[in-house]
């Protein structure tokens, strides 16, 4: 068995600055820079070391990376998104839920092949206008956030499950008549009257 074809295990250190554990950080760096490992798996061993390292290693590899049709990054700690995560526009499936995300960037429209958004249990307080550019997103989860408003944008989707519950939200864009796609909303526990 190469030394490169080991898998890493955290459990086999006990101390992260061991040469051990560098030797094998080294080996899985190794490995994700070459291609050898998908990057499903890539991504799943990177997020035990902190999601600045998963982007700093997921920016670099974004050219082997387009393919990627779905990626889980759910309790990852990010406060933030940087603008090159959005190159990844193969994505179908995206789950940021249970994050510390304040507010979507602009660049969240380039996702255009999105059908399923998962952002509940963050802090956004506002979505931007172009998350109406996703037309092919049938699935939003924006449950447990501070969202105050929706833009008008946000009607021109084809939804058939829509996540609001445990907002701010105190109305509702005129035109959210619009999404006549929708077979499940879920609206309780906002300040709607």
């Amino acid at each position: 068995e190469s030394q490169l074809s080991r898998s890493y295990n955290p459990s086999t250190t006990d101390c992260p600055e061991s040469k051990s554990y560098l030797e094998e950080q080294e080996q899985r760096d190794a490995l994700i820079k070459f291609g050898a490992l998908p990057p499903k798996d890539a991504i799943k061993q990177l997020l035990r070391e902190g999601p600045e390292r998963i982007f700093a290693i997921c920016v670099e590899n974004l050219p082997k990376w387009k393919q990627l049709t779905s990626l889980d990054l759910w309790n990852s700690k990010l406060k933030k998104l940087p603008t090159k995560f959005f190159q990844l526009t193969g994505l179908t499936k995206l789950d940021l839920s249970e994050n510390q995300l304040e507010e979507l960037p602009t660049e969240i429209g380039r996702l255009t092949g999105l059908t399923v958004l998962e952002l509940c249990h963050n802090k956004l307080k506002k979505l931007p206008t172009e998350i109406g550019r996703l037309t092919g997103l049938t699935v939003i989860n924006l449950g447990e956030n501070e969202l105050e408003s929706l833009p008008d944008a946000f009607c021109d989707l084809r939804l058939q499950r829509l996540y609001l519950r445990n907002n701010r939200l105190s109305s509702l864009p005129s035109s959210f008549g619009k999404l006549t796609s929708l077979g499940k909303l879920f609206l309780n526990n906002n300040r709607l009257t």
